[in-house]
């Protein structure tokens, strides 16, 4: 590394693209796309063989660095001979031509990247290389001149763009046997034969211009074309290539929005699903203050509905005993002053007390009646508690459907009774006593005279 902080070698640059790529891309993407991807497998393939680097492909173009100039030169003309051989079996429209150019100078290495004028010389010589062949510099031609059985031209320095000074630059004429080891004898008599023409070719040209005494002028002539040709295709090239570029940055940009757009697709479904949750945790919370709710508002039902059962007990008891300190009086005046038969009026085959307190007492009778007003019956149940405490049910049972039972107005009360003699008597409004009778399996009860207007009375059952 340099005092400086920046690594540099000395290496040999290898750039090359393709002639015409954005015709056959406006022609056929997909087709070029296809036969570029094998090129490049196979450039890729024999920058390996050769020891070579490969440094960066932007596009259509590869740049790669070599240790050797010579190998660089045979890598070279071995990409361009394979090529050949598979552009052959291609229509003429659809042959992928590459360029190259190699140039040898100091570069600067930063990672995996080179930079340099070394670079860009390299990059320039490849836009005047003739489509199929190879352009070097003249740095690179003093390296290999003498260690290579291949012919260059001098095509003259070269005024290329942002390169102050003219290249000098040596276009590939000829190619010997040994610049392929192994390759096939088809492409090896190609190249013999290319020279060979080549060869002739410059005789007759040598030959007429002694002829003629003019030859130093015709190459002055021809010079002067092949750099204006080589100036017009490098401007042609250049715009192509700023073509490219623009492609390339409206692809960017077209990716860069289509990015943005899905970032914010993405955070606007984190935000709804954020505001999701949010309503989740807001009706967990509604629903857990509400089933609190309701459990206090049951906690407090309960608590009212067992002092309401607690009254209801404390007023029973009260009632049981009012009903003892009644029955204890009623007793004490009967025994005082008993009660003349001649002044009640019994029913033939009434029962005797005994009777009917063994009959009643502690156990619950059943009494049905026809509604008067509404289309069922009325079910009542007496049950003559021990300690004069009569308790009165009361349901209504409706014809359209006899299962199903409603409470009446009259159930749920709590009434006193006693025994009179042989009569049974409580008060609802006023007094009233009934007598007890037999009847068929069952029993009847039917009111005393002197009593109101009962409602209890008739044809009953002993149900429990």
């Amino acid at each position: 590394m340099a005092a400086d902080g920046i690594d540099r070698k000395l290496t040999t640059i290898l750039a090359a693209d393709v002639a015409g790529y954005s015709r056959m891309m406006a022609a056929d993407e997909e087709a070029t796309l296809r036969t570029l991807t094998a090129y490049r497998t196979i450039i890729f393939d024999l920058l390996k063989k050769h020891q070579g680097r490969l440094v960066d492909t932007a596009g259509d173009s590869v740049l790669a660095d070599f240790g050797s100039p010579v190998e660089a030169v045979r890598c070279a003309i071995s990409i361009q001979e394979e090529l050949a051989v598979r552009n052959a079996e291609l229509a003429e429209d659809r042959r992928m031509l590459f360029r190259i150019g190699i140039n040898v100078g100091d570069v600067i290495v930063e990672g995996d990247n080179i930079f340099g004028d070394a670079v860009n010389v390299a990059a320039r010589l490849e836009g005047v290389a003739v489509p199929g062949s190879v352009c070097i510099s003249g740095s690179t031609f003093e390296q290999v001149k003498n260690k290579l059985s291949i012919g260059f031209t001098d095509i003259g320095p070269q005024s290329v763009k942002n390169i102050p000074q003219p290249v000098a630059a040596y276009q590939l004429s000829a190619n010997a046997p040994e610049t392929r080891r192994g390759g096939s004898a088809r492409r090896r008599n190609l190249w013999l034969g290319l020279a060979a023409g080549l060869v002739i070719g410059l005789a007759g040209v040598g030959a007429y211009a002694v002829w003629t005494g003019e030859r130093a002028a015709e190459r002055a002539e021809a010079l002067r074309l092949k750099a204006e040709a080589a100036a017009e295709r490098n401007r042609a090239e250049e715009a192509s290539r700023r073509l490219e570029e623009t492609r390339k940055a409206v692809e960017a940009e077209r990716r860069r929005a289509a990015e943005e757009g899905r970032r914010r697709a993405e955070a606007r479904r984190e935000a709804e699903a954020a505001a999701r949750q949010r309503a989740a945790e807001e009706a967990r919370k509604r629903a857990e203050t509400e089933a609190r709710e309701r459990a206090e508002a049951e906690a407090r039902e309960r608590a009212q509905i067992q002092a309401r059962q607690r009254a209801q007990a404390e007023a029973r008891q009260r009632a049981q005993a009012e009903a003892r300190r009644r029955a204890a009086a009623a007793a004490k005046r009967k025994a005082a002053a008993p009660a003349s038969r001649s002044q009640v009026a019994v029913n033939p085959g009434a029962l005797r007390a005994a009777q009917v307190q063994a009959l009643l007492v502690g156990r619950t009778a059943r009494f049905e009646r026809r509604h008067r007003f509404k289309p069922g019956k009325v079910v009542f149940l007496l049950t003559f508690a021990p300690g004069g405490v009569l308790r009165l049910g009361c349901t209504f049972h409706p014809d359209r459907n006899p299962t199903r039972q409603f409470p009446c107005r009259a159930g749920g009360k709590t009434y006193v009774w006693r025994m009179d003699g042989e009569r049974i008597c409580w008060s609802i409004r006023a007094p009233i006593c009934f007598t007890v009778a037999r009847q068929g399996a069952g029993y009847v009860m039917q009111p005393t005279a002197g009593s109101q207007r009962a409602i209890l009375r008739g044809p009953f059952r002993i149900v429990r």
